[in-house]
C-alpha cells in the first residue's frame, strides 16, 4: 500500500506481511482474491465477482458486484488509475471499470484479462490470453495484435519505463517495446540473449527489469543488458512476477 506495507491474499486470507511473519487481517469466501493499493490508503480487494475497499486494515466494504451473467468470473488484476478509478480484468468476463458512476463494462479484443497499466498519457493497456494488448485512450479501444506488428496474440506482462517506451512479454517468450509509434522486436544481441522472457517492470531509474524463464533476471538500461543469476543471490533461475515498489525495492518472484 502507499504506506509501504506489503499485504498477501491466499485462499481468501488476506492479511500483511510484517516482522518476518504473515499475519491475516480479514477473511473473505472467495478463493481467488485480488489487491491493489488505493491512493487513498486503503487497499482494494476483487474476491470473486465482488469489488470491496478495506480502509485502516479493517473489514472491507463491499462496492460493488461485476455485471456479468457468465459463470467462473474471477479478478485476474486490478489497477488504480490517476483518476482515482479502479479497472478489473477478469478471468473470462472481460474489463469492467469502478468510479462513483458505478461499475461498467469495457470492450476489449478477448475476454480473459492478463495485465494493466497506465502511460504517463494516461491510456490504459490491457494485456489479455489471446487477443494481444489492447489500448484503451479517450474512452477508445486500440487493438494491438498481429496487424499492428505486435509477434503474439496472448500478453504476459506490459509495463512504462521513465522514457515512456512501452515494454511487454508475449506467451511465446518473445520481448518487445513500442518506438515511434511501431512495435519492435527485441532480437538477440547487444547484450541479449534471446532469452524466453516471462515478466517486465520499469525501476524508475531509466531501466527495466525483465524476467526469463531458465535464464534468470536481466537489467536493460541505456541500452546494455545485464543478467543476474544465482551467483548474484537470485533464488532461481525461472522468474514469474516482478514488482518495484515506493522505496524502488524490487520484488521478484
Amino acid at each position: 500500500d502507499i504506506a509501504g506495507q506489503l499485504w498477501f491474499a491466499k485462499a481468501g486470507s488476506v492479511g500483511i506481511f510484517r516482522d518476518g511473519r504473515f499475519e491475516t487481517r480479514f477473511i473473505v469466501p472467495e478463493r481467488v482474491v485480488r489487491l491493489a493499493a488505493a491512493r487513498d490508503g486503503g487497499l482494494w480487494v476483487g474476491a470473486g465477482k465482488r469489488l470491496l475497499k478495506s480502509t485502516g486494515g479493517k473489514e472491507p466494504v463491499l462496492l460493488g458486484e461485476l455485471s456479468t451473467e457468465r459463470t467462473g468470473v474471477e479478478p485476474s488484476a486490478l489497477f488504480e488509475d490517476r483518476a482515482g478509478g479502479l479497472w478489473i480484468g477478469t478471468t473470462a468476463g472481460g474489463l469492467f471499470h469502478w468510479s462513483d458512476a458505478g461499475m461498467l463494462a469495457a470492450e476489449t479484443s478477448h475476454s480473459d484479462i492478463t495485465s494493466i497499466t497506465e502511460d504517463r498519457e494516461g491510456s490504459i493497456w490491457v494485456g489479455t490470453e489471446g487477443g494481444g494488448l489492447d489500448r484503451l485512450r479517450n474512452r477508445v479501444l486500440e487493438l494491438h495484435g498481429s496487424a499492428a506488428g505486435l509477434p503474439f496474440g496472448t500478453a504476459r506482462s506490459v509495463c512504462e519505463d521513465d522514457a515512456g517506451t512501452i515494454w511487454a512479454t508475449g506467451a511465446n517468450g518473445a520481448l518487445v517495446r513500442r518506438l515511434r509509434d511501431a512495435w519492435e522486436i527485441v532480437r538477440e544481441g547487444a547484450g541479449w540473449t534471446g532469452a524466453r522472457a516471462t515478466c517486465v517492470a520499469g525501476d524508475r531509474a531509466g531501466g527495466v527489469w525483465i524476467g526469463t524463464y531458465r535464464a534468470g533476471l536481466v537489467h536493460w538500461r541505456d541500452g546494455k543488458f545485464t543478467t543476474l543469476g544465482r551467483n548474484d543471490g537470485l533464488g532461481g533461475e525461472n522468474v514469474r512476477a516482478l514488482l518495484v515498489d515506493s522505496k524502488t525495492n524490487l520484488w521478484i518472484g
